[in-house]
């Protein structure tokens, strides 16, 4: 009977070593940290947008100082992502009226280019692209009426500054809407009054991206 209790004992002991053992092995792997592969380096996004707007602008190009002419066109955008957000940004925008505030046409072409920043996050499942930038280039007007000191003329080019942004809502891997985009878009075209035009320009469209969003 001794002997009994004693295999007993020992198997008892046998036993809870070896449960010790088995627990130790199982349950000590979560909490045991095993060195993981590392993740593949994103590739860098060099996106290019190309946007296409429809344009409306209130103007002080009227040959009046007091009032005000609106004018409706459209203009085509582009865009490049270079490093984290900062890229460069092209505008192209054409804008017209038949008739502003003294009964004269005014044609409106500018170009400018120049840095761009780009903030994007996720709303409701979408991509939502916040961008600003700092725009310089030319204003061209044409077949119009341009006061000049050798007599009036029927086009004139000027120095544009555009500062403004917007926001991009993608609605699939390649496309966004254009919710808004509104710059201000500055130029001196001689007007028979200060010669300086503040163009405020207001913006909707499409955007198509060359990079999954």
């Amino acid at each position: 009977m001794i002997s009994l209790h004693k295999h007993v004992s020992l198997l008892r002991i046998a036993l809870l070593l070896g449960c010790t053992a088995f627990c130790s092995a199982v349950f000590g792997q979560g909490v045991v940290s095993y060195p993981r592969a590392p993740r593949p380096a994103m590739p860098a996004r060099h996106d290019i947008q190309l946007a296409i707007t429809f344009e409306a602008s209130g103007s002080n190009l009227d040959y009046a100082a007091s009032a005000t002419s609106f004018l409706y066109g459209g203009g085509v955008d582009v865009g490049v992502d270079l490093f984290r957000g900062f890229g460069a940004a092209a505008s192209f925008t054409g804008l017209h009226t038949q008739n502003s505030g003294q009964g004269v046409p005014i044609n409106l072409v500018s170009f400018t280019f120049g840095p761009s920043y780009t903030y994007r996050t996720s709303s409701l499942r979408h991509n939502v692209s916040l961008f600003g930038h700092a725009l310089v280039g030319e204003m061209n007007g044409f077949d119009g009426l341009y006061p000049s000191p050798g007599g009036p003329i029927t086009s004139a080019n000027s120095l544009a500054l555009q500062f403004g942004g917007g926001v991009d809502i993608g609605i699939s891997r390649h496309l966004s809407v254009r919710a808004l985009n509104a710059d201000l878009l500055r130029s001196t075209l001689p007007d028979g009054t200060t010669n300086v035009q503040n163009n405020l320009r207001l913006g909707a469209g499409i955007v198509l991206h060359s990079t999954p969003q």
